[in-house]
Order: structure tokens, then sequence, then C-alpha cells
């Protein structure tokens, strides 16, 4: 454990290929290609891709549960918006639509988040209440599949719950480091959720500005 403690407070970088540099990760990479697993050893590791079901069955689950005092429509417009991500999801640098398609089942996003870079396509969409994504790739070797999985629910009188669930399954290789994994993400979600009901606000200020203005340009016509 002392050592796994040492590989979490030593810095990471991002290789010109992709994938997380460091000499751990380097080594289990090697470990891939002797093994056969899914995946290349160089670019972004190729993943199995999975749906919804995964969810209940994954070997590891780490779950975020976040209100805010929003409607579930308008948690809805900020979740779904690719591009407005990095304005409100704490660590987030990237998210872009990579689909004709901006939205809906089989739509595709790039996303760079923390360490992370990965390719998503969407295997629910369901408004206001559901959607999720399977991961077809990312700069982490040993990631075997993954599925993030949102769920929007009325509670109160005008709040909203969000029950967030990333579940994951990890090469053999790669166990001794879930406990650090698992640590790191929980963190990102926690603080990239909770930014959430501020950009909810952001927005309805922006909608009444936009209402504003456009009701001035049609009083002077």
């Amino acid at each position: 454990m002392r050592g796994l403690t040492r590989l979490a407070s030593r810095p990471a970088f991002i290789a010109p290929d992709g994938v997380l540099g460091h000499r751990y990760f380097g080594r289990i990479s090697r470990l891939r290609d002797k093994e056969g697993l899914p995946g290349v050893r160089y670019g972004m590791p190729k993943l199995i891709p999975r749906d919804t079901d995964f969810v209940d069955t994954a070997p590891i689950r780490i779950t975020t549960v976040v209100t805010a005092k929003a409607t579930p429509e308008e948690v809805w417009a900020v979740m779904a918006d690719n591009e407005r991500w990095p304005e409100w999801f704490e660590g987030m640098k990237s998210c872009r639509t990579t689909s004709d398609a901006s939205g809906g089942v089989g739509s595709t996003r790039f996303v760079h988040v923390d360490l992370f870079r990965v390719n998503e396509r969407f295997v629910a969409w369901d408004p206001p209440h559901r959607w999720a994504f399977t991961i077809l790739d990312v700069n982490l070797p040993g990631v075997v599949s993954v599925v993030e999985h949102a769920l929007i629910e009325p509670v109160g009188t005008g709040d909203t719950r969000v029950t967030y669930v990333m579940a994951s399954e990890v090469a053999p290789y790669l166990r001794p480091l879930v406990p650090i994994l698992r640590w790191r993400l929980a963190g990102m979600f926690k603080k990239g959720l909770a930014g959430l009901e501020r950009q909810v606000v952001r927005l309805r200020a922006q909608n009444k500005a936009d209402g504003a203005t456009a009701s001035v340009v049609h009083s002077a016509h």
C-alpha cells in the first residue's frame, strides 16, 4: 500500500501518444500486449463497449449523488450541452461533439477531464430523465469497459436529484490501483457535479438578459 501511495502522489503527464505517461503505466502496457488483452500498446487503448445493463453488473461502481434547486428540464439542458461542460464541471478541459448529431443514442463526444482523455458513445438518451454513455477508448491501459449513467429525478418542491454512476471493469494487472483510481475519480465527480446548480443559475440569468434584449429590440421596431 505504501508503494501505491507513492504512485498516487507522483505527478503523471500525458505522453504524445495520448497514453498516461508514467513508468508504471508503461510497464502494464507491455503486460497488456503480452496477455493479448483488448487494446493497443500505442495510442488510445480500445475498450469493450457496454449497454446500460452493465451499470448493475460491473465489478466497480462509483456513485455520486447531488441535489440542485432546479427542475429536471433545467438540469437536463445543462448536461445535454456537450460543449459547455468545461464551464461548470471542475477539471474538465475539453468536451466536444464528434458525431453529426449533438445528442441521442449513438451520438459521440470527446472529453478531456483531469488526467483522462476519452471518446464516448451514448447508449441511453431519455430527456429529461436519463442518459448514459459507454467509453470507446481512454488513455489509461488496463481499463476493459466503462459505462457512466445519470438518473435525473424531481425531489421535494423545486429540487432535482442527480444520481451519477460510473461502472467499470479493469484488467487483473490494474486491480492493485483500483483504490487510488476510485479515490481520484470519486473526488473528481463530487467536485465536478457540484457545479451543476451554479450553471443552472448562470443560464437562468443569461436567458433573462437575452429576453430583455429581445424585448427592447422588438419595441424599437
